[in-house]
């Protein structure tokens, strides 16, 4: 790769990650399934060097973490839904999970609550696991992020346990 198309390629990769819409979602937060896709299409196409394929599916699912859950409260949303079965790419899956964890931000628990946030975003992990079992590699990253949130509940349970049993 020049060094031209380097810097090209490192200034597209620093602004897309930027984004807090991605293409195709509607001011009103529904998502325009065919702009959706051949965004994504061409996204691919656009940025697909050899050797960067892993890449840039990581950086494009990590946008898509961002589009809103479907009317029906189903997350992630059908069009993204369908990419992640029609593609079946392991890093394009891992960058909507890194995605989805990052778009929360900073958290904070209080010191004696224990994991009580991380269950209750696991059982809605598992629950939209469930209602979308005929999809099984998004059903399957849906059981992920409950699994890393019920883990995360037992350390914050564990730490609050620790902050409780010191003496006062």
């Amino acid at each position: 790769m020049t060094p031209e198309r380097r810097a090209i390629a490192v200034a597209g990769f620093a602004a897309i990650r930027t984004w807090d819409t991605p293409p195709g979602v509607r001011p009103d937060g529904t998502t325009d399934g065919d702009h959706l896709r051949a965004w994504v299409i061409e996204a691919r196409r656009l940025l697909a060097d050899p050797g960067r394929h892993r890449v840039v599916d990581g950086v494009i699912g990590g946008i898509l973490a961002h589009v809103p859950a479907d009317p029906d409260g189903v997350w992630p949303a059908a069009p993204v839904r369908h990419l992640i079965e029609e593609f079946e790419s392991d890093a394009f899956d891992d960058g909507i999970l890194s995605g989805q964890i990052n778009a929360r931000g900073l958290v904070s628990w209080s010191p004696t609550s224990g994991g009580d946030q991380g269950r209750v975003l696991a059982e809605q992990f598992w629950e939209w696991a469930r209602r979308i079992a005929d999809q099984p590699r998004t059903s399957s990253l849906l059981r992920q992020l409950a699994a890393l949130d019920e883990a995360w509940a037992r350390r914050e349970d564990d730490q609050s346990q620790e902050f409780m049993d010191r003496d006062p």
